[in-house]
């Protein structure tokens, strides 16, 4: 039996708010579909429990936590997790935790679906931060203040959604099996537009590259990001109008590694 370990910070209160929800919807470790789920606590903040995976025995990780937006603006949010370029929080240089596409689809949507009403705006983030792991490993975060962090209707939504994913990926009408993941390039750091890509059928985000983190790009690192896509990712969508004066070297590095291209606009869908 597979095992997913959530982990907590005990200095975080968005993942303090996260546990209480789950641990009121489960007695952990609780079996969810073919899936194992533990719930673990670290003494860390959330970047920084490094190799957390060679203490906690599990296939996949999850770290619940605080978004904190200078916009202020009220979310909920999922990311991978990794540095293009230098370290900023966690991590390694240059370093892509590899990505479990399929559960991050399936918790974005089921994030939009929960949120509907309420005052929060569900959103994609680009890859920012550690910690360094090597498992594949995702982000699921509210923001954007105290105030968020501890209401518990959020908390909930984000404890239902961990649950929901996990055992709809392990039902037998699972098609994650079937799921084309792609590398986001170009855009905001919020990633609006990426979410076309991540609601469209059969298609996953895995890692966003933002532009203003087009600088750290090289085929070296778009060769990364594709293979450490869970399913490994053959295509790039690029955010067109989101790369600026960087269009011609980023579609050149694209084309060099052998990465089919597609655009943000070309899904069709409204977000």
């Amino acid at each position: 039996m597979k095992k997913i370990a959530v982990v907590i910070s005990k200095k975080d209160a968005a993942g303090l708010n996260i546990a209480e929800q789950l641990q009121r919807l489960h007695n952990f470790p609780a079996v969810i579909g073919s899936k194992k789920v533990e719930l673990h606590f670290c003494d860390e903040y959330i970047v920084n429990p490094e190799n957390i995976d060679q203490q906690i025995d599990a296939e996949i990780f999850i770290f619940g936590s605080r978004h904190v937006s200078r916009a202020g603006v009220h979310s909920l949010s999922v990311h991978s997790i990794g540095n293009w370029g230098k370290v900023a929080e966690g991590g390694k240089d240059r370093t892509l935790i590899p990505a479990p596409a399929a559960l991050m689809k399936e918790c974005f949507t089921l994030l939009r679906q929960k949120a509907e009403g309420m005052d929060y705006e569900v959103i994609l983030e680009a890859t920012h931060h550690g910690p360094y792991l090597e498992k594949p490993a995702m982000f699921i975060e509210i923001g954007s203040d105290e105030e968020r962090w501890n209401d518990e209707k959020a908390g909930k939504v984000i404890a239902t959604t961990i649950i929901e994913a996990i055992g709809n990926l392990s039902s037998s009408k699972n098609r994650s099996n079937d799921i084309n993941a792609v590398v986001g390039v170009g855009g905001l750091h919020h990633a609006p537009n990426f979410a076309k890509a991540m609601l469209a059928e059969g298609t996953a985000v895995s890692y966003i590259c933002p532009k203003y983190m087009l600088g750290s790009l090289d085929e070296e690192m778009l060769r990364q990001a594709a293979e450490k896509s869970v399913p490994r990712a053959t295509q790039i969508v690029l955010d067109w109008k989101g790369l600026g004066k960087e269009k011609a070297g980023i579609v050149r590095i694209c084309n060099h590694a052998g990465l089919a291209l597609k655009r943000t606009s070309d899904f069709g869908i409204t977000v």
